[in-house]
């Protein structure tokens, strides 16, 4: 990777104006996809009927910065600098854990090099990210890609369609990136949930929850995703009957979502822990709120949480005997045992389990799953 400047101030920073960027809350779904995929999909009737544009293609170079313990990403967060043309903009995004992974906060500025300038962002959010200032910042990872984007009019929304394909690159190591990013404009969020389903219908594609930022640290530093556990609930009396049931099944497949991609990832057992822990409260939710309200979705897509609980049953089992019941074992019996043989023995059967997951999350039944459920709590279509 090209060694660029990293001070955050003085001479490699030339002084520009003192601009401050407000936040601006970005919704945007992420489809993976192949490149076939992504072709089949460019000249699909679905987009060429609703394009308002003939699209733009652009080459884009982005640079990740962080500090050398790698602060901003532990608080979920990222910081960039994009070269486009003769252009430089700085970006820093940050996700909450009790929002959905399709939404964050986002502030933008125009700088004067390739280095980032922490001065044209607002004092409170580089407060609240002080290791910033007092460590300073270096690259991390870059992706360079091209990038074709169109803009897209369905049912009074507007939706920014770009088609990614390039490389995330950290060092001498480098992955493919080819992904779909669909974001809203403008109008209902939902429109980005039925745009996903059209596209499901033109070509293989799957829900992705881990940004670009989080694929350029698992290539840099072999960084294994975040786990999140479920939210307390906030449902009080102020809220009406469908805010409270909006807000369970949201909070259920928030939790779901969070954790997709270690578990796909594999290597921290909590991960498939949580997703069934997850999977548990939307169940029980759909049980509970299908006696009290007339929609059969509720039977449906507690249906559909159980078929992906019993895929990754195996999987947790395995974890669970390879973690923590031969440790109680050995601890119990005695010191002449080979427990390392017997976890030899146990881990091609704990390997297997998680291919077969896996595939369950490559399933286009749960990608459908999850859209349907995304666009099914933005109308509140239990009304009907």
């Amino acid at each position: 990777m090209e060694k660029r400047p990293t001070s955050l101030s003085g001479p490699n920073i030339p002084p520009g104006p003192p601009l401050r960027p407000t936040a601006r809350t970005e919704v945007e779904l992420k489809l993976l996809a192949s490149p076939a995929a992504i072709e089949r999909i460019r000249a699909a009737s679905v987009i060429v009927q609703h394009a308002r544009n003939r699209g733009v293609v652009r080459r884009l170079e982005t640079v990740y910065y962080d500090t050398p313990d790698h602060a901003l990403s532990r608080e979920r967060s990222s910081l960039r600098v994009r070269r486009n043309g003769t252009r430089y903009v700085q970006t820093l995004k940050r996700a909450r854990a009790d929002q959905s992974p399709f939404v964050r906060e986002h502030w933008e500025t125009p700088v004067d090099t390739p280095a980032p300038d922490l001065t044209r962002l607002p004092a409170e959010i580089t407060g609240s990210l002080g290791a910033l200032a007092r460590d300073g910042v270096a690259p991390v990872f870059a992706t360079r890609f091209r990038r074709r984007a169109q803009r897209l009019a369905f049912d009074g929304a507007e939706v920014e369609i770009a088609f990614d394909e390039g490389t995330v690159e950290a060092g001498e190591h480098q992955e493919p990136l080819a992904e779909i990013e669909l974001e809203l404009k403008a109008g209902d969020t939902s429109v980005l949930y039925d745009v996903g389903m059209r596209l499901l219908d033109v070509a293989p594609v799957r829900i992705g929850t881990l940004s670009k930022s989080g694929q350029g640290y698992a290539l840099a530093v072999n960084a294994v995703p975040q786990v999140t556990k479920a939210e307390g609930s906030i449902i009080s009396a102020e809220h009406c009957v469908d805010d409270a049931i909006a807000m369970l099944m949201s909070s259920g497949q928030r939790h779901l979502l969070a954790n997709q991609a270690i578990v796909e990832d594999g290597r921290n057992p909590e991960g498939v822990h949580q997703t069934r822990v997850a999977l548990r409260r939307l169940r029980t939710a759909c049980w509970l709120l299908r006696k009290e309200v007339p929609s059969p979705a509720f039977q449906a897509f507690g249906a559909e949480a159980k078929w992906l609980m019993q895929a990754l049953g195996p999987a947790r089992d395995w974890d669970v005997f390879a973690t923590s019941t031969l440790a109680r074992l050995q601890t119990g019996c005695a010191s002449d045992v080979d427990f390392e043989a017997l976890r030899r023995a146990a881990e091609p059967h704990r390997a297997a389990s998680y291919v077969a997951l896996r595939e369950a999350f490559l399933d286009p039944r749960y990608t459908r799953f999850q859209l349907s459920l995304c666009r099914w709590i933005e109308r509140r279509h239990w009304r009907t």
